[in-house]
């Protein structure tokens, strides 16, 4: 899926959301690659979960693009959970294009908010 013109990445993911066909949503930005075997893992692992898992994600490296050499990594924690019910779940707020989730309950809880703008983002990942 592409578009014409730039329509930033909320309205972008909201679009290829509306179009897919299939039970499960994942991201891929222009500007990221996926090792070849993630959604594969992913699917799998989304399949032998209980039927409440509506999420999975994994953890994402960093590669320099001008000599192809990792430069850093974010593995998450394995707990998200409690990060996440105890508030302290950000920086551990995982990035976008390591998620696959349910596409029933995107429909259920709500697309990508296309009023925020990128650089809103970010201030949620600052410490304060």
């Amino acid at each position: 899926m592409g578009n014409e013109v730039n329509l930033g990445p909320s309205q972008s993911r909201n679009k290829g959301i509306e179009l897919s066909t299939g039970e499960v949503i994942a991201f891929q930005d222009s500007d990221d690659e996926w090792h070849a075997d993630k959604l594969e893992k992913q699917i799998d692992l989304l399949l032998k979960s209980p039927p409440d898992v509506v999420a999975v994600y994994c953890g994402v490296e960093f590669f320099d693009i001008r000599t192809d050499m990792k430069i850093g990594e974010d593995r998450q924690n394995d707990d998200f959970k409690v990060d996440f019910l105890s508030g302290s779940h950000l920086p551990h707020t995982p990035s976008t294009q390591t998620v696959l989730i349910k596409k029933s309950v995107l429909n259920e809880v709500g697309y990508f908010d296309e009023r925020l703008e990128l650089r809103r983002y970010r201030v949620s990942y600052k410490s304060i």
